[in-house]
Protein backbone atom coordinates (compact mmCIF):
# COMPACT_ATOMS: atom_id res chain seq x y z
CA UNK A 1 0.00 0.00 0.00
CA UNK A 2 1.04 3.37 -0.79
CA UNK A 3 2.04 5.62 1.72
CA UNK A 4 1.28 9.64 2.09
CA UNK A 5 4.97 10.20 1.03
CA UNK A 6 4.68 8.10 -1.56
CA UNK A 7 1.57 9.34 -3.31
CA UNK A 8 3.10 12.89 -3.10
CA UNK A 9 6.18 11.46 -4.62
CA UNK A 10 4.03 9.71 -7.07
CA UNK A 11 2.36 13.45 -8.76
CA UNK A 12 5.94 14.16 -9.75
CA UNK A 13 7.11 12.51 -13.19
CA UNK A 14 10.86 12.18 -12.54
CA UNK A 15 12.61 9.28 -10.73
CA UNK A 16 11.54 8.37 -7.21
CA UNK A 17 14.76 9.43 -5.67
CA UNK A 18 14.15 12.83 -7.48
CA UNK A 19 10.58 13.08 -6.38
CA UNK A 20 11.64 12.27 -2.85
CA UNK A 21 14.39 15.25 -2.91
CA UNK A 22 11.36 17.59 -4.03
CA UNK A 23 8.81 16.57 -1.72
CA UNK A 24 12.06 17.15 1.51
CA UNK A 25 12.92 19.98 -0.19
CA UNK A 26 9.48 21.50 0.59
CA UNK A 27 9.73 20.09 4.32
CA UNK A 28 11.26 21.41 7.33
CA UNK A 29 14.13 21.91 8.22
CA UNK A 30 15.27 22.54 4.23
CA UNK A 31 12.99 25.28 2.52
CA UNK A 32 14.77 25.09 -0.59
CA UNK A 33 12.04 23.55 -2.96
CA UNK A 34 12.87 26.09 -5.81
CA UNK A 35 16.26 25.66 -5.75
CA UNK A 36 15.67 21.64 -6.04
CA UNK A 37 13.41 22.24 -8.76
CA UNK A 38 15.83 23.99 -10.92
CA UNK A 39 18.36 20.64 -9.60
CA UNK A 40 15.73 18.66 -10.30
CA UNK A 41 15.20 20.07 -13.99
CA UNK A 42 18.67 20.50 -14.81
CA UNK A 43 19.32 16.75 -14.32
CA UNK A 44 16.81 16.20 -16.35
CA UNK A 45 18.08 17.24 -19.54
CA UNK A 46 20.19 15.36 -21.44
CA UNK A 47 23.44 16.55 -23.72
CA UNK A 48 23.23 19.93 -21.42
CA UNK A 49 27.30 20.82 -22.16
CA UNK A 50 28.47 20.25 -25.88
CA UNK A 51 32.38 20.18 -26.83
CA UNK A 52 32.80 21.23 -30.68
CA UNK A 53 36.48 19.16 -32.00
CA UNK A 54 39.77 21.12 -30.96
CA UNK A 55 38.20 22.85 -28.88
CA UNK A 56 37.75 21.11 -25.38
CA UNK A 57 39.83 23.35 -23.09
CA UNK A 58 38.20 26.59 -24.23
CA UNK A 59 34.62 24.75 -23.73
CA UNK A 60 36.29 23.55 -19.67
CA UNK A 61 37.38 26.90 -19.46
CA UNK A 62 34.23 28.57 -20.20
CA UNK A 63 32.25 25.98 -17.76
CA UNK A 64 34.51 26.36 -15.13
CA UNK A 65 32.92 29.84 -14.15
CA UNK A 66 30.18 28.31 -12.94
CA UNK A 67 31.59 25.56 -10.93
CA UNK A 68 30.70 25.41 -7.49
CA UNK A 69 33.21 23.49 -5.09
CA UNK A 70 30.68 21.46 -3.64
CA UNK A 71 30.45 19.36 -7.11
CA UNK A 72 27.78 18.78 -10.17
CA UNK A 73 24.23 19.74 -9.01
CA UNK A 74 24.72 23.40 -7.27
CA UNK A 75 26.88 24.07 -10.61
CA UNK A 76 24.17 23.32 -12.62
CA UNK A 77 22.17 25.50 -10.45
CA UNK A 78 24.99 28.51 -10.81
CA UNK A 79 24.71 27.74 -14.77
CA UNK A 80 20.77 28.34 -14.84
CA UNK A 81 20.64 31.29 -12.89
CA UNK A 82 22.74 32.88 -14.97
CA UNK A 83 21.24 31.40 -17.78
CA UNK A 84 17.62 33.13 -16.46
CA UNK A 85 19.68 36.18 -16.22
CA UNK A 86 20.65 36.34 -19.60
CA UNK A 87 17.46 35.28 -20.71
CA UNK A 88 15.89 38.44 -19.47
CA UNK A 89 18.14 40.33 -21.57
CA UNK A 90 17.01 38.58 -24.64
CA UNK A 91 20.43 37.37 -25.09
CA UNK A 92 20.37 33.69 -23.90
CA UNK A 93 21.36 32.07 -26.78
CA UNK A 94 24.74 34.25 -27.58
CA UNK A 95 25.69 33.49 -23.91
CA UNK A 96 24.63 29.53 -24.31
CA UNK A 97 27.02 29.59 -27.48
CA UNK A 98 29.71 31.63 -25.79
CA UNK A 99 29.23 28.70 -22.68
CA UNK A 100 29.38 26.07 -24.72
CA UNK A 101 25.90 25.26 -23.31
CA UNK A 102 22.73 23.65 -25.26
CA UNK A 103 20.06 26.49 -25.13
CA UNK A 104 17.73 24.12 -26.08
CA UNK A 105 18.17 22.27 -23.01
CA UNK A 106 18.42 25.34 -21.00
CA UNK A 107 14.94 26.39 -22.59
CA UNK A 108 13.37 22.64 -22.05
CA UNK A 109 15.09 22.39 -18.45
CA UNK A 110 12.99 26.22 -17.53
CA UNK A 111 10.04 24.23 -19.00
CA UNK A 112 10.59 21.12 -16.90
CA UNK A 113 10.90 23.51 -13.68
CA UNK A 114 7.61 25.48 -14.49
CA UNK A 115 6.21 21.92 -14.10
CA UNK A 116 7.58 20.73 -11.04
CA UNK A 117 6.67 24.05 -9.53
CA UNK A 118 2.94 24.04 -10.74
CA UNK A 119 2.65 20.44 -9.27
CA UNK A 120 3.06 22.19 -5.37
CA UNK A 121 0.00 22.89 -5.38
CA UNK A 122 -0.80 19.19 -5.19
CA UNK A 123 1.74 17.92 -3.56
CA UNK A 124 1.67 20.27 -0.49
CA UNK A 125 -1.96 19.26 1.31
CA UNK A 126 -0.21 15.82 1.26
CA UNK A 127 2.92 16.83 2.97
CA UNK A 128 1.04 18.96 5.54
CA UNK A 129 -0.99 15.91 6.76
CA UNK A 130 1.97 14.06 7.60
CA UNK A 131 3.27 14.13 11.37
CA UNK A 132 4.06 17.26 12.55
CA UNK A 133 8.15 17.04 12.47
CA UNK A 134 7.64 16.50 8.88
CA UNK A 135 4.78 19.38 8.00
CA UNK A 136 6.15 22.12 9.99
CA UNK A 137 6.57 25.65 8.40
CA UNK A 138 5.48 23.74 4.75
CA UNK A 139 3.90 27.13 3.93
CA UNK A 140 6.98 29.23 5.12
CA UNK A 141 9.09 27.05 2.65
CA UNK A 142 6.77 27.21 -0.26
CA UNK A 143 7.41 30.55 -3.23
CA UNK A 144 11.00 30.76 -1.30
CA UNK A 145 13.31 32.66 -3.33
CA UNK A 146 16.90 31.75 -4.72
CA UNK A 147 18.50 34.04 -2.02
CA UNK A 148 17.62 32.51 1.15
CA UNK A 149 20.67 31.47 3.43
CA UNK A 150 22.88 29.02 3.47
CA UNK A 151 20.90 27.84 0.45
CA UNK A 152 24.21 25.48 -0.48
CA UNK A 153 24.10 23.64 3.08
CA UNK A 154 20.41 23.44 2.66
CA UNK A 155 20.64 21.56 -0.74
CA UNK A 156 23.49 19.11 0.12
CA UNK A 157 21.58 18.56 3.17
CA UNK A 158 18.92 17.85 1.06
CA UNK A 159 20.34 15.65 -0.86
CA UNK A 160 21.78 13.69 1.64
CA UNK A 161 18.31 12.88 2.96
CA UNK A 162 17.26 11.86 -0.19
CA UNK A 163 20.22 10.40 -1.69
CA UNK A 164 21.73 7.99 1.08
CA UNK A 165 21.49 5.05 -0.54
CA UNK A 166 23.98 6.59 -3.55
CA UNK A 167 26.54 7.46 -1.24
CA UNK A 168 30.44 6.44 -1.65
CA UNK A 169 33.02 7.26 0.82
CA UNK A 170 36.75 7.93 -0.58
CA UNK A 171 39.04 5.16 0.08
CA UNK A 172 42.76 7.20 -0.52
CA UNK A 173 44.76 3.55 -0.25
CA UNK A 174 42.87 2.64 -3.75
CA UNK A 175 42.73 5.93 -5.02
CA UNK A 176 38.87 5.96 -5.37
CA UNK A 177 35.74 5.91 -4.19
CA UNK A 178 33.87 2.71 -2.61
CA UNK A 179 29.62 2.75 -3.03
CA UNK A 180 28.23 2.63 0.99
CA UNK A 181 25.79 -0.07 -0.71
CA UNK A 182 27.66 -2.87 -2.10
CA UNK A 183 31.20 -1.52 -1.57
CA UNK A 184 32.05 -1.10 -5.29
CA UNK A 185 35.00 0.42 -6.43
CA UNK A 186 34.03 3.36 -8.71
CA UNK A 187 35.23 6.86 -10.07
CA UNK A 188 34.28 10.17 -10.64
CA UNK A 189 33.00 10.71 -14.18
CA UNK A 190 35.72 13.24 -16.15
CA UNK A 191 32.90 15.90 -17.08
CA UNK A 192 32.33 16.27 -12.79
CA UNK A 193 33.29 19.43 -11.89
CA UNK A 194 35.36 17.54 -8.55
CA UNK A 195 37.18 15.51 -11.48
CA UNK A 196 41.12 16.15 -11.00
CA UNK A 197 39.90 18.49 -8.18
CA UNK A 198 40.04 17.37 -4.26
CA UNK A 199 38.27 14.60 -3.16
CA UNK A 200 35.80 14.74 -0.69
CA UNK A 201 35.60 12.40 1.83
CA UNK A 202 32.01 11.77 1.29
CA UNK A 203 29.66 12.52 -1.75
CA UNK A 204 26.22 11.67 -3.36
CA UNK A 205 25.99 10.64 -6.62
CA UNK A 206 22.81 10.94 -9.02
CA UNK A 207 24.10 7.82 -11.72
CA UNK A 208 26.69 5.12 -12.50
CA UNK A 209 27.74 4.68 -16.13
CA UNK A 210 29.67 1.07 -16.75
CA UNK A 211 32.45 1.19 -19.19
CA UNK A 212 35.64 -0.48 -18.65
CA UNK A 213 34.95 0.64 -14.98
CA UNK A 214 32.11 2.12 -12.66
CA UNK A 215 31.95 5.84 -13.17
CA UNK A 216 30.22 8.18 -10.69
CA UNK A 217 27.89 11.21 -12.72
CA UNK A 218 26.65 13.88 -11.19
CA UNK A 219 28.17 14.00 -7.61
CA UNK A 220 27.71 16.59 -4.37
CA UNK A 221 29.71 16.61 -1.75
CA UNK A 222 28.11 16.14 1.47
CA UNK A 223 28.93 15.36 5.40
CA UNK A 224 29.69 11.67 6.26
CA UNK A 225 27.49 13.00 9.68
CA UNK A 226 24.37 13.72 7.77
CA UNK A 227 24.48 10.17 5.72
CA UNK A 228 24.67 8.00 8.84
CA UNK A 229 21.96 10.37 10.33
CA UNK A 230 19.33 10.42 7.42
CA UNK A 231 20.64 6.73 6.23
CA UNK A 232 19.45 5.39 10.29
CA UNK A 233 15.99 4.10 9.46
CA UNK A 234 17.29 2.06 6.15
CA UNK A 235 20.34 0.44 6.73
CA UNK A 236 19.97 -2.67 9.16
CA UNK A 237 22.47 -3.48 11.51
CA UNK A 238 23.83 -7.43 12.21
CA UNK A 239 25.07 -6.45 15.11
CA UNK A 240 23.35 -6.52 18.87
CA UNK A 241 21.28 -3.33 19.66
CA UNK A 242 23.18 -3.31 22.57
CA UNK A 243 26.55 -3.59 20.91
CA UNK A 244 25.21 -1.37 18.18
CA UNK A 245 24.46 1.34 20.90
CA UNK A 246 27.90 1.22 22.33
CA UNK A 247 29.70 1.86 18.98
CA UNK A 248 27.42 4.18 17.40
CA UNK A 249 29.39 6.82 19.10
CA UNK A 250 32.79 6.06 17.56
CA UNK A 251 31.07 4.74 13.86
CA UNK A 252 32.27 5.86 10.79
CA UNK A 253 30.56 5.22 7.51
CA UNK A 254 32.88 2.97 6.22
CA UNK A 255 32.61 0.90 8.97
CA UNK A 256 28.62 1.43 8.99
CA UNK A 257 28.40 0.14 5.87
CA UNK A 258 30.53 -2.86 6.30
CA UNK A 259 28.01 -4.63 8.28
CA UNK A 260 24.85 -3.76 7.02
CA UNK A 261 22.41 -5.05 4.60
CA UNK A 262 20.02 -2.55 2.71
CA UNK A 263 16.59 -2.58 4.00
CA UNK A 264 13.87 -1.73 0.59
CA UNK A 265 13.48 1.88 0.85
CA UNK A 266 10.26 2.61 2.46
CA UNK A 267 8.42 6.13 1.17
CA UNK A 268 6.68 7.14 5.01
Amino acid sequence: HITTLGEAMALYPVDPQHAKALCTSLQAPYFCSRAMAVIIAMLSVENLFYTPKNEQEVADRQRRLFASVYGDQLTLLNIFKVFMKEKKKNRSLQWAREHYLNHRGLLRAEDVLAQLLELEAQVLPLLKSLPAKCSASLDAAHGASFEIQSEDLQLRKCFAASFFLNAAQYSPAERAYRTVTGRNLVQVHPTSVLFRVHKPNCIIYNSVIHTTQRFLRDILEVEEKWLLEYGKQTYHHTAPPKAHKRRLAGQTLASRSEDMTVKKPRHD
